[in-house]
């Protein structure tokens, strides 16, 4: 029988180099090829008679696209804890739900980035995440602190999905958009 070449413990320390390393870099070279659609569009769009104009807009997720939850991920471990309290300290779990409540989690710069140009040239920004409605507060609260503003709708499930997969809800709310 064949080993792994590596134990679970290696590729958490890989992903703790890429994340301290390259993340960021990686997320801003995806965001630069929507930024130039985004600006393209807007030209486009301006181009046009003002009666033929049309209403633009981009729709972003929050955790991990928006939003990083490193602080969460790193106290677990890697592992997902979704209930309990969630204390920041080392060796000691912290509830997801706990996390979004406390609503500290940092903007991804980039992203920040793009949601700002977006506004700048009148397209509106939505928001779909596989958050629960009873976390909208705190969804609100975190999106202002990390200046997140003027963003054109939240959407998050209902806190009875519990659907093996987001994948329908978020893309049927989409469509709908």
């Amino acid at each position: 029988m064949q080993q792994p070449e590596d134990n679970i413990d290696k590729v958490k320390d890989r992903l703790k180099a890429y994340q301290a390393s390259s993340y960021e870099k990686d997320i801003a070279a995806a965001i630069e090829g929507a930024t130039k659609l985004i600006g393209d569009r807007v030209a486009e769009n301006r181009a046009l008679p003002v009666d033929q104009m049309k209403r633009l807009a981009i729709v972003l997720d929050i955790d991990e696209t928006s939003l990083s939850n490193w602080k969460n991920i790193e106290a677990n471990n890697f592992g997902l804890i979704p209930g309990g309290t969630c204390p920041l300290t080392a060796r000691t779990a912290c509830g997801f739900n706990a996390w979004i409540d406390m609503a500290t989690a940092p903007a991804i710069a980039p992203t920040l980035q793009l949601f700002n140009f977006a506004k700048s040239g009148d397209v509106a920004v939505f928001f779909i995440s596989g958050r629960r409605k009873s976390q909208r507060e705190a969804t609100i609260l975190n999106l202002d602190r990390a200046k997140f503003e003027g963003w054109k709708a939240l959407t998050l499930r209902d806190d009875n999905d519990h659907a093996d997969s987001i994948i329908p809800f978020k893309s049927g709310q989409r469509a709908e958009l």
